[in-house]
């Protein structure tokens, strides 16, 4: 209300009038005047959000951390861990020490009590899997190793368990990984460098994919052998068959293959949109057709190379993710740009419609890049055609007049720089009809976070964006709780996307309600803000701070969120569809564009020296003899 959020909280309106450069306090909204993480303190009341203060300094977890005490219903392993702090660090620079797989924060635990262990250096204290610095952990013993995802010691895995590379060395009690199965003594001992077997742990004498073999038995982790040479497939996955109750088309792709590749050095092909692997499948039964070439051979949609597909009739397209042949979809259907050619029986989709036949056709250099739904009819039409080859460099060679040529100044523009043309026009004024129609949807919302996600939803339709997902499940006094937890556990700032927190209503969630309630969180952020490596890293972070149910999802339909949004006007919403369709489809497209004028060609070479030119040229040098020889032979 005031215009001004303090980092995370609304300001008041005194706040915002004083121009309020600091945080502003929850409840309240004043501009605080309490310490900072790392700042003086004598309770945690003098820190700011309810920090613990612990040493006379502010931590970075709050005081709830600290006091918390676990229930019979519930356990929360992320807060567990500042329980026995007794010291945070000052706010004083913090110097990254070289070597350490960590560094020092302010506000971290500094020292805690007699009989748990200061994490200091990731991975350096103990054995640490999975751990971070400044907290408490329990002292493991030397047959355990510290769990910092529940901040437990835990019982080391035995030589043959199951284990995922050097990551999990501390997790072994040899100490060493081979790759996927923890080493017995003897192989940690002799320094191995190969992996280590199943079940017993000893360093293999097995053939790696793509070696040598007779049996499956020669290959390592039981890899089927055919041809001669160990595949990148089990022996199980070989054998097969699916049964009345379960299929899996991860293990049917491998069933008809005849031969895999040897381990020789595989060279990439350029122009092929994958490249062969050793231990691929080379050879395939009568009657299916090897994948070779990803989105070549036939019309793949999530298809890979090397895996023995069935032939699939000209009116369907193959599924890679099924191993299945599926009817090819209409015009007009939905599908999710180019990637999804092959699902349209014109071979087009437009954006995130599929075309007719009409507009699959190239005309007059011009290749359809937007389908209408429904009917499938093109509405945006682009260059297809390579682009020209780029124009001579400028000539600087002088001109009569004592004026220099130059190539790179653009020819005059029938428009000035401050008009518009009747395209961006037409652009725009779809644009704000679009956003009308938004705005009378929105007024029918009443709560306030699904009112900001709808909006975000209607502004990536508008702007022919998809949207980015991510859920969690949370622990949290109310929806605002857990929506802030949500922000702050993955890393992202909440003005990014759009939350919404609801009630967990299954059973699980209902006994862990005596101490907290459970909340289910979606985030929705617009693809344009949040890309796909930043949505991963958010749930990777969700994961690592202990959040339960996490997942994510990238490349939504924002029309198809806004039809399940319950209160919403459908002939409203219908209305809207169109509009921001049209809209998107009317956006300049960013080869449209008129590019930024080049800078100006430098000035032509004097080739008369003024009388202040005293230092003479090599040219001027040259004129001089030529006339002195012309001279002498006249």
């Amino acid at each position: 209300a005031s215009g001004l959020c303090g980092y995370q909280y609304c300001c008041d309106a005194a706040a915002a009038t004083s121009g309020c450069t600091k945080r502003c306090d929850s409840g309240t909204g004043a501009c605080t005047t309490k310490s900072e993480v790392g700042g003086s303190c004598t309770t945690h009341n003098d820190c700011y959000d309810d920090k613990a203060c612990l040493g006379g300094r502010c931590c970075t977890f709050s005081q709830s951390q600290y006091n918390y005490t676990p229930s019979y219903w519930y356990y929360s392993s992320y807060d567990d861990k500042y329980t026995n702090c007794t010291a945070c660090r000052d706010d004083s620079e913090i110097q990254y020490n070289p070597g350490e797989m960590s560094y020092e924060q302010k506000g971290e635990c500094t020292a805690c009590k007699s009989g748990t262990l200061l994490i200091t250096n990731q991975g350096v204290d103990q054995g640490i899997y999975s751990g971070s610095r400044g907290v408490c952990a329990p002292i493991c013993n030397s047959d355990e190793y510290y769990d910092g995802m529940s901040n437990m010691c835990r019982s080391k895995l035995s030589a043959g368990q199951r284990c995922s590379g050097t990551y999990d060395n501390a997790r072994c009690a040899s100490g060493l990984c081979g790759y996927q199965y923890c080493c017995d003594a003897a192989a940690a001992t002799s320094g191995c460098t190969k992996r280590c077997d199943s079940g017993t742990g000893a360093c293999t004498t097995k053939s790696e994919v793509g070696g040598s073999c007779t049996t499956h038995n020669d290959c390592y982790d039981d890899k089927a052998c055919l041809g001669g040479r160990c595949c990148t497939f089990s022996q199980s996955q070989y054998n097969y068959t699916p049964s009345y109750w379960y299929y899996s088309s991860y293990d049917d792709k491998y069933t008809n293959c005849t031969a895999c590749r040897d381990d020789s050095e595989i060279q990439y092909n350029p122009g092929e949109m994958s490249y062969e692997q050793k231990g691929e499948c080379t050879a395939c039964k009568s009657g299916t057709l090897l994948i070779t070439n990803q989105g070549v051979d036939q019309g793949i949609y999530s298809g890979s190379r090397g895996v023995c597909a069935p032939i699939c009739n000209s009116d369907e397209y193959y599924d890679g993710m099924s191993n299945m042949c599926r009817s090819r979809l209409s015009a007009g259907q939905w599908c999710s740009g180019t990637y999804d050619n092959a699902r349209c029986a014109s071979g087009l989709c437009g954006y995130q419609y599929c075309c007719d036949d009409a507009a699959s056709e190239i005309i007059s250099g011009q290749c359809c890049e937007m389908c209408s739904s429904n009917t499938g009819q093109c509405l945006r039409r682009g260059n297809c055609s390579p682009p020209p080859p780029p124009p001579p460099p400028p000539s600087t060679s002088p001109l009569p007049g004592g004026n220099s040529s130059n190539s790179l100044t653009p020819p005059p523009t029938s428009s000035s720089s401050g008009a518009s043309t009747p395209s961006s026009t037409s652009a725009q004024e779809k644009k704000e009809t679009a956003e009308k129609t938004r705005d009378s949807i929105l007024a029918d919302i009443a709560d306030p976070a699904v009112k900001k996600k709808a909006k975000l939803l209607a502004d990536a339709a508008i702007a022919g964006e998809t949207v980015q997902r991510l859920s969690a499940k949370l622990s949290a006094a109310d929806p605002d709780d857990a929506c802030a937890s949500a922000y702050s556990k993955a890393a992202v700032s909440s003005g990014k996307g759009a939350c919404v927190a609801k009630p967990d209503t299954s059973a699980a969630a209902g006994r862990r309600r005596l101490s907290a309630t459970t909340y289910d969180v979606e985030i929705m952020f617009s693809s344009a803000v949040v890309s796909d490596d930043a949505l991963t890293k958010a749930a990777n972070s969700l994961k690592a701070n202990g959040v339960d149910g996490v997942t994510s999802e990238s490349s939504v339909d924002p029309i198809a969120e806004l039809k399940v949004i319950p209160g919403i006007d459908t002939s409203k919403l219908q209305t809207f569809d169109n509009e921001a369709a049209e809209a998107a489809a009317a956006a300049p497209s960013v080869s449209t564009q008129t590019p930024p004028p080049p800078p100006p060609s430098p000035p032509p070479p004097n080739l008369v020296q003024d009388d202040d030119d005293h230092a003479p040229t090599s040219l001027s040098i040259f004129l001089l003899i030529t006339i002195t020889a012309l001279n002498f032979l006249f």
